[in-house]
């Protein structure tokens, strides 16, 4: 989905840096798992921040390809393109 945020031309790189993100991500969990031993305090660790976003579903907008593709409006077009 993030993909789509850009031109066809850029999205090789951008996929390629959200993978670097990714990959970041598991690093950063294997240090995690090295500082917090229990599993118990571990998975509160890895699943509070995913809750504490719940929220921010209701803020984040339609994606871009919906609103392309579904809801013909000049203003979207003139936004997007």
């Amino acid at each position: 989905m993030a993909c789509e945020l850009f031109p066809a031309i850029y999205r090789t790189y951008a996929g390629t840096v959200l993978e670097l993100f990714w990959a970041a991500a598991w690093m950063f969990l294997a240090l995690l798992a090295y500082l917090l031993r229990d599993w118990r305090h571990l998975q509160l660790a890895i699943t509070l921040p995913g809750i504490l976003a719940l929220p921010l579903i209701w803020l984040v907008c339609v994606s871009v390809h919906y609103q392309l593709l579904f809801e013909h409006s000049a203003r979207h077009h003139h936004i997007f393109i």
